[in-house]
């Protein structure tokens, strides 16, 4: 028999079915990793979903039944669940009425993709989350700006909203607020510490003062051409335009009389000489009062009464210029266990329960005022701010967690100054418009809600 020798030779096929043999366990490799990143990004989605569910769950503790799964359901939904898994296979609930506790057991499936080759059709995922209300101190101060520009574009009911929303997650069931204590702090250029505190050894007041002058009164019975014109001026950095009588005045009449008026101290409170102005130590060395100067509605100590938040909210008004410093330290103050205010746990105590102190600062400006110790008539801005930056590094020192929000600030060095005050990065946001800064109070307080999450 003759064999054909190219025949026996030839080699062109072989090539190709290597590939195509060593194909196979390449493509399920890659399929492989592929299916593991999809896997880990649906792990880690289930549980942040998982965590949300559960933590909505013990802030409902009356909720029970298709109410309660429903509820549990929806914040699934909403933090991805659908997502993240293709199928869910258990969502299991369940509320420990003796201790308090939540927990949650989410499973679901994931399909995977070139695995499916290999003859693996699914992925299982699985998430669980537990939540113990009320077992860890909670103590919040509300920093908040009230200056006159939160007058203008629905800036302080917005804010008002805000604030009352945040104290009613944090509050909403009784277990929880009885862990909880929230102050608040209403700042401009000065702060109110209230005239209660009149009599107190950490306050310096002023003498009331009686002033006698003439008062006398303009009359223009000759006036003529009257019109109304509109003029332009600033209210705490913020432009404005306001409308006036304009006349040809002519010759006035003008009558007066001797009068005489007393100036007391209304509760306002300016700043210690430096450096005792960023730091709340040695109390024994007086804070000044100051007479004859505007100041926001008074501070709330911290309390866990809910009707007082409440009220105190509704009462906020806007007025005066900027100095954010000044709140810094009074929010400081009542997170700190000494006077001026005594109601704050210490930090062993804090520590003890697994709680957490947190400052919450909002303003809506640039700094406007420094201090001129111990008023703030000064307009140094590059001093305000070194000196905001200087209390916030002290703050966070103490282990004091801080949040801040910048509503409507377009300028990038104050934008900047808020960022680094926070503790972290995500605790700092910048709210463009008043749902944002809504949206941002709502994420502040899920967040200081989570801190009763154990596991």
């Amino acid at each position: 028999m003759t064999v054909n020798k190219p025949f026996l030779h030839a080699n062109r096929g072989n090539t190709g079915l290597i590939f195509a043999l060593s194909a196979v366990p390449l493509i399920l490799g890659a399929g492989a990793a592929i299916d593991m990143v999809r896997y880990n990004q649906a792990q880690t989605t289930l549980q942040a979903a998982t965590d949300a569910a559960a933590l909505a769950a013990i802030n409902n503790p009356s909720i029970t039944g298709a109410e309660l799964t429903g509820m549990i359901n929806d914040y699934l939904v909403n933090n991805g669940l659908n997502n993240a898994v293709d199928a869910v296979t258990e969502v299991t609930p369940n509320r420990d009425t003796a201790t308090g506790a939540f927990s949650l057991t989410v499973k679901g499936k994931l399909n995977t993709s070139l695995m499916a080759l290999a003859g693996i059709n699914t992925m299982d995922v699985s998430a669980f989350a537990e939540a113990q209300s009320g077992n860890r101190a909670l103590e919040v101060a509300l920093v908040l700006d009230n200056t006159g520009s939160m007058n203008y574009d629905g800036r302080l009911p917005a804010l008002k909203t805000a604030a009352q929303d945040l104290v009613d997650t944090l509050m909403k069931d009784k277990t929880a607020s009885q862990y909880t204590k929230i102050g608040i702090v209403p700042f401009a250029t000065y702060v109110n510490v209230g005239t209660a505190n009149s009599s107190t050894a950490w306050l310096n007041l002023p003498a009331s003062q009686t002033y006698s002058s003439d008062n006398c009164t303009y009359t223009y019975p000759n006036k003529t051409n009257c019109r109304m014109e509109t003029a332009s001026t600033t209210v705490d950095g913020q432009p404005s335009t306001y409308q006036y009588e304009a006349c040809d005045w002519g010759t006035p009449e003008i009558t007066c009389a001797p009068v005489s008026y007393s100036v007391s101290w209304a509760g306002c409170v300016g700043s210690r000489n430096a450096p005792r102005d960023e730091t709340v130590a040695d109390a024994s060395v007086r804070y000044p009062g100051l007479s004859g100067v505007n100041c926001p509605a008074e501070i709330l100590p911290l309390t866990d009464n809910l009707g007082l938040l409440t009220s105190k909210i509704s009462s906020l008004w806007g007025s005066g210029d900027t100095y954010i410093a000044q709140g810094l330290l009074w929010g400081w103050n009542l997170l700190d266990p000494a006077e001026p205010f005594a109601g704050a746990m210490t930090s062993a105590e804090i520590s003890d329960s697994n709680g957490v102190k947190a400052l919450v600062l909002m303003t809506d400006g640039d700094n406007t005022r420094s201090a001129s110790y111990p008023s703030h008539d000064n307009t140094d801005t590059a001093a305000a701010d070194a000196k905001t930056a200087a209390l916030c590094e002290a703050v966070k020192a103490q282990g004091i967690k801080v949040f801040t929000v910048a509503l409507m600030v377009t300028n990038a060095s104050s934008q900047k100054m808020l960022q680094d005050c926070a503790s972290e990065p995500d605790m700092a946001f910048n709210a463009e418009d008043n749902a944002q800064m809504q949206q941002a109070f709502a994420n502040i307080a899920g967040t200081l809600a989570a801190i009763r999450l154990t596991q």
